[in-house]
């Protein structure tokens, strides 16, 4: 089966001109896109609602609190009697990305297969518009004087959701639109997503280890619900779409800077300072109050770690730099763009949780972003440090590719093995002879002057 990539694309000079035709197509496409992802979500509320059996709730109520989930997604905040609810729920708006760039993957593959022109600037903007029109119209029809969502705020967090996933396809999919980065961010580019990967894979990590340690908090805290079997299970799932949240949460506490859950409260390697927690079993991971045990506040030296092999495996496939300014930039660069990521996911997933004390709650996203960047920068620096150092100092053969050199030069300043053979080589047998019979030579004469 062909796919996108596997077609060819048009050239500019061999494209039909763009028309209506080409665009008008992406509004149904964002129609669908959000109409999945929504329906997924509410049918979702929905069962849960089914299953509690002891709820006297409407179903209107779980239809609004489906659609005010799925608002929350997109970043708008949902105004609640005596504050607001305003963390985005990772797991869902992964959802709703994946959904739009399947239609977007849709409409790009038509136009190829056509050999229609694929306007990446205007069909953001119209996709982009139809998206964000059904948001506002959601956050307009679900909302209550008990929960509502300004339609203006939900129109612009579809709006941004959807231009990015198609500025994010035109990048992967479309090699003009790739070439149009400078190659300097793409170099910078590469270490900075193999260090936020890692990270997220070990806050992911550190969840799953607090959850082990302190399952028989969570199991009372799940068993004192009542769910039942079915409700049991939709509410391990709706635990489960926030496990990217806790994700980011435990690479806030990694870093060392930690995350709130409430006014006045701290978790951190250091200590845990925390009151009353909403009956949410997950939540039972968290330790006890209190200070932790000294050794905890070595985790700072993850990151540090993970810059190192965010800088082996992304440097493995490009070659380290040749000169120290052009090292100093890329980890200089790919540090301040891990920082960044990391900042904007503590920020999506930090925010008021409710009325009250709970109107703070997740990381700090200036101090996330900033500990982060520092330490994976100090690991990268470390890491290319040290293979210049075993490059210059160390054994002539160095087992790894970190050293190997972009085209301009190498990290020593020497001449590449082969170059050098080639060179030797080269310059005749009449010269490789004088140099074997020079060398033979001074062996001799240095076994002469032994007593």
């Amino acid at each position: 089966m062909t796919t996108l990539l596997d077609r060819r694309v048009p050239r500019p000079d061999e494209q039909a001109p763009v028309t209506a035709a080409d665009l008008l197509p992406l509004l149904p496409a964002a129609v669908r896109a959000a109409g999945w992802s929504l329906l997924v979500v509410v049918v979702g509320a929905v069962v849960a609602w089914t299953a509690a059996t002891a709820t006297s709730a409407p179903l209107s109520a779980s239809l609004r609190v489906g659609t005010d989930l799925w608002l929350l997604a997109h970043g708008a905040d949902v105004v609640v009697t005596g504050g607001r609810v305003g963390i985005v729920p990772l797991g869902i708006t992964a959802l709703a990305v994946v959904t739009a760039a399947r239609q977007v993957r849709r409409w790009a593959e038509d136009q190829v297969a056509a050999e229609r022109p694929l306007p990446w600037g205007r069909a953001a903007g119209v996709f982009a518009a139809g998206y964000a029109l059904v948001a506002a119209l959601v956050a307009l029809v679900s909302g209550t004087p008990a929960a509502a969502v300004d339609p203006p705020a939900a129109a612009l967090g579809g709006a941004v959701l959807a231009a990015a996933v198609l500025g994010g396809c035109a990048l992967r999919w479309d090699p003009d639109v790739a070439a149009l980065v400078p190659g300097w961010l793409r170099r910078c580019a590469r270490p900075a997503a193999a260090a936020v990967t890692l990270l997220l894979a070990a806050g992911a990590a550190l969840v799953a280890v607090a959850l082990v340690a302190s399952h028989e908090r969570v199991l009372l805290l799940h068993e004192a619900l009542g769910p039942g079997l079915v409700g049991g299970l939709l509410l391990t799932a709706a635990q489960a779409l926030l496990l990217p949240d806790l994700a980011v949460w435990g690479v806030a506490w990694l870093t060392g800077t930690g995350f709130a859950l409430g006014t006045s409260t701290a978790v951190t390697p250091a200590a845990v300072q925390v009151g009353a927690l909403p009956a949410l079993p997950v939540l039972g991971a968290v330790p006890q109050p209190g200070p932790l045990p000294a050794p905890f506040a070595a985790v700072v030296l993850l990151p540090v770690l993970v810059g190192v092999l965010a800088a082996l495996l992304a440097f493995r496939r490009d070659g380290t730099p040749a000169t120290a300014g052009e090292r100093l930039a890329v980890v200089g660069g790919a540090g301040a763009l891990t920082g960044t990521v990391v900042g904007v996911l503590s920020w999506l997933a930090s925010g008021p949780a409710g009325p009250g004390r709970m109107a703070e709650v997740g990381p700090e996203p200036l101090l996330a972003a900033v500990a982060a960047g520092a330490e994976v920068s100090l690991g990268m620096l470390l890491a290319v440090g040290g293979a210049a150092a075993v490059a210059r100092y160390g054994p002539r053969r160095v087992p790894h590719r970190l050293t190997a050199p972009l085209p301009g030069g190498t990290l020593s300043g020497r001449a590449p093995r082969g170059e050098a053979a080639a060179g030797a080589s080269a310059a005749g047998p009449e010269s490789a002879e004088g140099s074997l019979r020079a060398r033979w030579q001074d062996l001799r004469g240095r076994s002469s002057k032994r007593p």
